[in-house]
């Protein structure tokens, strides 16, 4: 708009005021155009735009805030202030709009994620990125708009010291697993952990980063899954890794999860009726994140991943099968490519009036543009 106004402007100017400096101006204009077009000018790697896979993550959340709103409703269930302060994130459009504009950001700062993922993954991220971008704002809310029940000893959270003892965590290359042993009580190796992880983290991030090391991340991270598997018994193996952020002075946190040995599982679409499907053994589910915690606040999902491999009567069953499709998006406004072809337009539009000022300059050499 400012590059428009003020060719407006050059139009109407007559010849006499056609200076040098205000050539430098057009020449400034078409220089950051240059930048804002080369930095657009990868193409979007998915059938589904930026909005649209927005539009679908939101246009789900809203939907599954009302099913869940209705049902209170009739079966006069009882309600906490923390999920119905969450359902408004949905259910208010002014709030809606906000967060879809910080999921809208999140995309634009991380254009390698976009090009390395799928399409599948990067709406597991985007999805995954809201939910802790959403948490991690409890923080600085007042208890009674607070959209989840976590909370804090001092900096640190709660639920980090009851999930500690039960997983595995690398803090800066250490590996810190609680073994029962007679040289140290759980609570010793708590207080150990809690040490190493306070070494490594910014003050700022504790409560953050603590909160995603435990059951508040991996909910997040299941909750974003597109598998549409709930396993029964075998080994739930938990993984934390936080380690220095080469990018940036922040930390990156890794999530893994790996579930095998299990004999039955449960699809989404027969949760209904609540009828278990055998499995082999050998059968396992993984999944993966990782987690960038910038100084500044943001939290981004660089990366998410998810294998799959049901076996059973000893063949391997399709894994697409136990994927559910990313839902269906009301919206289709192609941001990616409205953005490039605005500001290809605009660049245009100045180097057309730039050579209109080349040309009425005594002396000018002529030339041609094409746009």
């Amino acid at each position: 708009p400012v590059c428009l106004s003020r060719a407006r402007c050059m139009f109407q100017l007559p010849s006499l005021l056609l200076q040098q400096p205000l050539l430098n101006v057009a020449e400034t204009e078409c220089a950051e155009l240059e930048n804002l077009t080369r930095k657009w000018s990868r193409p979007w790697p998915h059938t589904l735009s930026a909005d649209e896979l927005i539009g679908a993550l939101f246009h789900s959340l809203t939907t599954e805030a009302k099913v869940e709103s209705d049902a209170l409703l009739s079966l006069s269930l009882q309600d906490s202030l923390e999920k119905r302060n969450r359902r408004d994130v949905y259910l208010d459009e002014g709030r809606s709009r906000c967060w879809q504009d910080r999921s809208k950001r999140f995309l634009e700062r991380r254009h390698d994620t976009l090009a390395s993922l799928s399409m599948d993954s990067l709406y597991s991220a985007l999805a995954m990125q809201h939910f802790l971008d959403l948490d991690a704002a409890d923080a600085a809310r007042p208890l009674e708009l607070r959209c989840s029940d976590d909370s804090f000893a001092g900096d640190i959270s709660d639920q980090f010291h009851i999930d500690a003892p039960r997983g595995r965590y690398t803090v800066a290359g250490d590996v810190f697993q609680f073994r029962a042993s007679p040289g140290e009580t759980e609570e010793d190796f708590v207080t150990r952990l809690t040490q190493a992880v306070r070494k490594i983290t910014p003050p700022a991030l504790l409560g953050r980063v603590t909160c995603t090391i435990s059951q508040s991340g991996l909910a997040a991270l299941e909750r974003a899954s597109l598998c549409s598997i709930a396993v029964s018994g075998g080994q739930h193996k938990v993984e934390y890794t936080l380690e220095a952020d080469p990018a940036s002075a922040g930390l990156l946190v890794t999530l893994r999860v790996h579930k095998h040995g299990f004999t039955q599982y449960l699809m989404e679409s027969s949760r209904d009726d609540f009828v278990p499907m055998p499995s082999d053994r050998g059968s396992s589910v993984s999944k993966s994140a990782v987690i960038a915690f910038s100084h500044n606040g943001d939290v981004d999902v660089v990366d998410i991943q998810e294998h799959v491999d049901i076996r059973e009567g000893g063949r391997h069953l399709p894994a697409e099968s136990f994927r559910k499709p990313i839902p269906h998006s009301p919206r289709h406004v192609p941001f990616a490519d409205s953005q490039w072809h605005c500001l290809g337009r605009v660049r245009a539009c100045v180097i057309w009036v730039r050579s209109a000022f080349r040309r009425r300059q005594p002396g000018a050499r002529n030339f041609r543009t094409t746009a």
